[in-house]
């Protein structure tokens, strides 16, 4: 990016931030980093309750974007039906509805379409008869769900299968999962995109679909019962699992949302299984922020079983704390990783106790939490093992040492030195 600047002026423009995922946030604020001496307009979208990082930034500007004023509104309105001459009525209702939000006038004014609540006449655009007894919705998602409603059966149908799949999709899995006839399930897919619920991208076989708005997916995602709903996660997981057996790898997050979602028998099971190896996977690119959504997910699913398994709890708050920590959620890492000291205590596992402690001393130096929690947990833990000429008892007396140091505790600290048999422990406990 920074050779194409150097060629040219380059303009970078990122939608719906507050929809981002945490690598794309982790991302875009390196880039931030980067373009101040470059010649990049990064143009970014979203919603007030997104807190950006990079406020304070000189070269950064917020430009705040109020509700279109009427003239903009009608000028928005003028656009959609392609003529100037609308009645007073029309826009009157529109205007009011909408109350200045573009998506919703132009969700508003294709439900109308649709409906014949509105009509060329003249050369004009007024309200029909049928605008007396056709509800007008008050909301941008009565709009959607009210136009979703209107579609055929089977396009319906489609459009909440896709719901389910995600913002974007391919046309080869919507195919095993629908389990349609290829003329019908073209057909359908038409309808969808001629009513511009969705977007067609790339050419088949490649084709994928997305919702026009995330409003769209929701709405349609609403409409579906609680049992349907689960069984379309359940179908959507076991054909991700038949079509990629080479690449599940790259499946890992989408199978464990999917079966977490069906929450049915032995799913759980499979959504803890694949959102562990989806968090394990994060870890390993390196993307914390996404391993400890993932961790999250599995501990989601871990604690919808009965009974709860306790020593993979504990191994699963380990691991997120970790992930927290080198995500930078220190705060976060440490209630974790208590939490996980308390489930290692309850399975009665020194060796998981020690795990935590260890963790925990990591998080403490990091950043300078108090040191006396850790000291008292690494000293139970040391008490926990004895003497025994062990790796697990050296990094614990060297962790000790450490934390002893930020207590002001030189004398304990030159006592675990000077009362063990370990001589290899001297540098460990005297830096």
């Amino acid at each position: 990016m920074s050779e194409s600047a150097g060629c040219r002026p380059l303009v970078l423009v990122i939608e719906d931030l507050h929809w981002v995922d945490p690598t794309t946030s982790e991302f875009l604020t390196f880039l931030l980093e980067h373009v101040a001496g470059a010649r990049v307009l990064l143009v970014c979208t979203y919603r007030p309750e997104f807190v950006c990082t990079w406020s304070r930034k000189s070269y950064h500007r917020v430009i705040t974007l109020t509700p279109l004023a009427p003239p903009d509104g009608c000028q928005m309105l003028t656009a959609l039906l392609g003529t100037p001459h609308i009645h007073d009525d029309l826009v009157r209702l529109v205007l009011d509805k909408a109350e200045g939000v573009p998506f919703f006038i132009e969700e508003l004014v294709t439900s109308l379409r649709e409906t014949g609540a509105i009509a060329l006449h003249d050369s004009q655009w007024r309200l029909t008869a049928r605008a007396l007894t056709v509800p007008v919705p008050d909301t941008v998602e009565e709009v959607l769900m009210a136009r979703i409603d209107r579609l055929p059966e089977g396009a319906k149908s489609v459009l909440q299968i896709g719901a389910v799949m995600g913002r974007e999709w391919s046309e080869v899995l919507l195919r095993e999962v629908a389990g349609l006839a290829e003329q019908d399930l073209t057909a359908h897919l038409a309808a969808l995109t001629d009513a511009e619920l969705l977007y067609a991208r790339g050419l088949p076989p490649q084709t994928t679909y997305v919702f026009k708005h995330a409003f769209t997916q929701d709405a349609a995602y609403r409409g579906l019962l609680t049992a349907r709903r689960q069984a379309l996660h359940h179908r959507v997981a076991v054909m991700l699992e038949a079509l990629f057996p080479d690449r599940l790898e790259e499946h890992y997050g989408s199978l464990a949302h999917h079966y977490l979602e069906a929450a049915q028998g032995d799913e759980l099971a499979k959504a803890i299984a694949y959102a562990r190896r989806a968090g394990d996977r994060n870890m390993a690119l390196p993307a914390y922020a996404e391993a400890v959504r993932f961790y999250h997910m599995a501990l989601e699913a871990l604690e919808r079983q009965e009974p709860v398994d306790e020593a993979r709890r504990c191994s699963l708050l380990l691991v997120l704390g970790e992930a927290q920590r080198k995500a930078g959620d220190h705060l976060q890492a440490q209630a974790t990783l208590q939490r996980a000291a308390d489930s290692a205590r309850t399975l009665g596992t020194t060796e998981l106790l020690a795990q935590a402690a260890l963790e925990l001393e990591q998080v403490t130096h990091s950043v300078g939490l108090p040191a006396e929690p850790v000291v008292h947990l690494l000293e139970e833990v040391l008490q926990k093992l004895g003497v025994a000429d062990s790796l697990l008892a050296a990094k614990i007396l060297g962790s000790l040492a450490r934390a002893l140091r930020y207590t002001g505790a030189q004398s304990s600290k030159r006592w675990y030195t000077r009362s063990r048999p370990w001589p290899w422990l001297e540098a460990a406990t005297t830096r």
